[in-house]
């Protein structure tokens, strides 16, 4: 996650590595996976920017970070030497990875889009609402104008370029987690049998979360280390042991900054409801004011 203030000053690193922290902390611990409007909130507020720039900054991170996924799974489709078994796998993973291509195409046209004619957008979004109460279109438009305000990637292609190897990067550090852990299980498999399972739970992760369905890391694990000859009750192990090493982590930091910088749980739990108010013009959060 990168992002500019309005007063042209970059955010600090650590503060925004403290944001991250408590966005994974909060997905962790409440009832509503809030990561993304958390992490938003809390930059917002500290660095009294708007919100919905931060949330535009998000986005744009996790849409790089989507296409660093989506170059992981054409390597491993490519290079991978697949056992006979997996091969309905396969077929269907490519058929996901297109589709998730083209949704990512989709969204990243949009975003320049938006970024490139905010005006026009805020018109529209003013006609379309005009049947609201009477303040109620402009603050829509104004929500839609600090978004578009925060659409943006760094000046240089220098630091395009670094942006997109560190999104890289962190794929490419998560296959080290089950690796280490099933060389003391005394596994020798493949490396890219590591690549493949971050790829396959990828997908099985994200849509059994938008279904609301647990324990699709565990049981996605012991299918995809399955299909090479791994046992079941070996996979479930090594997959508990990396959810709550990550666990763990994510909520003992994200603990750490949210107390460091004066928030509390009961906070972030009652910030759907915060920002519900700020819209309507009674709260103010970051650099985002309510209209008179």
């Amino acid at each position: 996650m990168a992002f500019n203030s309005d007063a042209g000053q970059g955010v600090r690193s650590l503060q925004l590595f403290g944001a991250m922290m408590i966005g994974y902390m909060a997905n962790a611990l409440l009832p509503v996976r809030l990561g993304p409007l958390v992490k938003s909130y809390v930059v917002a507020k500290r660095e009294e920017v708007s919100i919905g720039a931060v949330l535009a900054t998000v986005l744009t991170d996790r849409l790089l970070d989507g296409f660093a996924f989506l170059g992981l799974l054409a390597f491993v489709l490519t290079f991978m030497e697949f056992p006979v078994t997996s091969t309905p796998v396969q077929a269907t993973l490519r058929l996901a990875g297109q589709g998730t291509l083209l949704a990512y195409l989709g969204l990243a046209g949009l975003l320049v889009f938006l970024g490139r004619f905010p005006e026009r957008g805020a018109g529209v979004i003013r006609k379309v609402f005009k049947w609201l109460p009477d303040l109620w279109p402009e603050r829509v438009a104004s929500l839609y104008t600090s978004f578009c305000q925060g659409i943006c990637l760094p000046a240089s292609w220098r630091d395009r370029c670094l942006l997109l190897l560190y999104a890289i990067a962190k794929k490419l550090v998560i296959p080290f987690q089950v690796f280490f852990i099933a060389l003391a299980f005394g596994l020798d498999l493949p490396f890219m049998v590591y690549l493949f399972q971050v790829v396959f739970l990828g997908f099985i992760v994200v849509i059994a979360g938008s279904l609301g369905i647990k324990g699709s890391y565990e049981a996605g694990m012991v299918v995809a280390l399955g299909f090479f000859g791994v046992p079941a009750e070996i996979a479930f192990a090594i997959a508990l042991i990396v959810n709550g090493a990550s666990l763990l982590t994510v909520i003992t930091f994200g603990l750490v900054f949210l107390w460091y910088q004066g928030g509390t749980l009961a906070e972030l739990k009652s910030l759907p409801g915060l920002l519900r108010r700020s819209s309507a013009g009674g709260v103010r959060i970051g650099g985002n004011p309510p209209e008179p």
